[in-house]
């Protein structure tokens, strides 16, 4: 069964400092979002020794985060309801 998998930037940019940027290829298919992509070309970030795809993600926030918790539910901590603060 081949996996698929998504990687964002922080694992690829450690695992290429770590030299070990190919253990990503042994768990599956790679795919990298194109933001990811222009992240990891800003750092100089050498993804020539692996094989992935790159995908366009298009979110629109409106829907994919909708907001619609009243707002006396909110749970604000400050410092004057945090435990040991008054």
């Amino acid at each position: 069964m081949d996996r698929s998998l998504v990687a964002d930037a922080g694992p690829v940019i450690h695992l290429t400092q770590a030299d070990a940027i190919s253990l990503l290829e042994r768990i599956g298919s790679l795919t990298i979002p194109e933001a990811v992509l222009d992240e990891l070309a800003r750092g100089s970030v050498d993804l020539s020794a692996i094989d992935y795809s790159a995908v366009a993600v298009a979110v629109d926030l409106d829907t994919a985060y909708p907001i619609s918790i009243p707002a006396r539910q909110l749970h604000l901590h400050t410092a004057s309801n945090v435990a040991g603060y008054s």
